[in-house]
């Protein structure tokens, strides 16, 4: 194997897909890259058995040939070089690929590509078209719902996604939040319900761009792949059954107040700042009242916060008054990811889920517990 590269595309194509490394892998081999040299250009590949990414890189290819080469310190050492030509050389009987370019010569100890995992190829199941920019929202509007990792209940860990002909809806929740992103999709005959690992789609909204650029998503039996150029992304499903989401949102609310987005997450963040207390970190409470918000928060170490915002009242001559406590992390991650302007917030019993939404459409759906029902969201 031999070919010569543009260092900044070499550095292009490493960083992703070093990202994908394992850095806890139980096979050495799962430690490096996969480099496969041929007429078409080089490939290079990882994977750690979860998920997997493999993308073309152009390049004056002189000598097919396969091998893996440790991947971080190849990236940390392309990452490091001055732009210019980079030429890459193995030497199989010695086990060792040579980088090298003007003034710098560098050789890695390789594994040989025979016991590597066999990658996806362009699969030829189902199909879905969507322009990056558009997915790459989706992802943004839900993924800070889901769980951290668990073992008790992994589903958590995943996001759902709902196939309906023309509509994908995903779902992100953690047992004290939910996130519902719905997108209108190409009509197609596909009806089906899986859970991709909120793990996979970090990486994925890494390499997605903004911009209407369309990418490909084709659905598996056990895996999901996209297709983004000349990049594969793929990952595999979570088995399991996701928590029926339908039910923890509510039917209707007791108030409902339109505010300013922006005005209302820096009132969170700045009252916050003054809910520090051990029992019920992050705890503020939200009073609705006709046309007034008041947020508070109140540490007996610290002192006390005190926000009040002008809102919309909904309901045209409600004198309704409900107060809720709520942690204000869960407030401030849904806040933080909508681009509108104004947001509807509903309220119901302070025992009931709180409900945030864009004022204009019906495409996204947040729900949150309050503070004294931590927990009840799902049976986790």
């Amino acid at each position: 194997m031999k070919f010569t590269c543009e260092k900044a595309l070499l550095e292009a194509a490493l960083a992703p897909v070093s990202r994908v490394v394992s850095t806890k892998a139980t096979l050495p081999i799962l430690e490096n890259i996969l480099v496969e040299a041929s007429a078409e250009g080089v490939r290079f590949a990882a994977t750690d058995l979860e998920i997997g990414m493999k993308t073309l890189v152009s390049a004056k290819v002189e000598e097919s040939g396969t091998t893996t080469i440790p991947a971080r310190v190849f990236f940390d050492v392309v990452t490091r070089l001055n732009e210019g030509t980079v030429e890459i050389q193995l030497e199989p009987e010695h086990n060792v690929i040579q980088v090298k370019g003007e003034g710098f010569q560098y050789k890695f100890n390789v594994i040989p590509a025979d016991g590597y995992p066999v990658l996806p190829e362009t699969p030829k199941e189902s199909k879905i078209t969507l322009s990056q920019e558009t997915f790459k929202g989706v992802l943004r509007d839900t993924l800070f719902a889901a769980s951290p990792p668990r073992e008790d209940n992994p589903v958590l860990t995943g996001v759902l996604f709902g196939f309906d002909k023309e509509k994908l809806t995903l779902v992100a929740l953690d047992g004290y939040r939910l996130a519902k992103r719905t997108v209108k999709i190409p009509k197609n005959t596909i009806v089906r319900s899986l859970i991709v690992p909120a793990k996979a789609l970090i990486e994925l909204g890494k390499i997605l761009k903004d911009s209407s650029d369309s990418f490909e998503i084709y659905l598996g039996e056990h895996q999901i792949v996209f297709k983004l150029g000349d990049t594969l992304f793929f990952s595999r499903l979570l088995e399991g059954q996701f928590p029926q989401f339908e039910q923890i949102i509510p039917e209707k609310s007791e108030t409902g107040v339109k505010v300013d987005k922006e005005a209302l997450l820096q009132s969170l963040r700045r009252a916050s700042i003054l809910a520090q207390d051990r029992e019920s970190p992050r705890l503020v409470k939200v009073n609705l009242s006709g046309n007034k918000m008041v947020i508070t928060a109140n540490t007996q170490d610290l002192g006390q916060a005190y926000e009040e915002l002008k809102v919309d009242n909904l309901k045209k001559g409600d004198k309704t008054e409900v107060t809720v406590a709520f942690n204000a992390k869960y407030l401030i991650d849904a806040l933080g990811v909508l681009a509108e302007e104004k947001v509807r917030l509903e309220f119901g019993q302070p025992t009931s889920p709180g409900v945030i939404r864009p004022d204009a459409g019906d495409d996204f759906i947040y729900v949150v517990m309050p503070v004294r029902t931590l927990g009840e969201l799902v049976k986790v």
